[in-house]
């Protein structure tokens, strides 16, 4: 089995012994993307749908922060 691998890999390590295509990567300016407003939770400090980390030391209250944050 290995014979026929070393016989069939070309020398980059592909099969076809063709590289990938290049990525394409979409350029976009900060200039041109339109700022869109905040729907705070708590204002100024927990936004809505947003990624939020809340770090401290033990026993400071931040899951009780959390669970508040996500009751009804």
């Amino acid at each position: 089995m290995v014979e026929q691998v070393a016989r069939t890999t070309k020398p980059n390590g592909r099969a076809n012994g063709k590289d990938p295509p290049p990525a394409e990567i979409a350029l976009v300016s900060m200039a041109e993307i339109e700022p869109r407003p905040i729907d705070w939770l708590w204002p100024g400090r927990l936004a809505k749908r947003k990624l939020t980390l809340i770090t401290g030391e033990p026993d400071l209250g931040k899951s009780q922060i959390g669970l508040d944050a996500i009751a009804p």
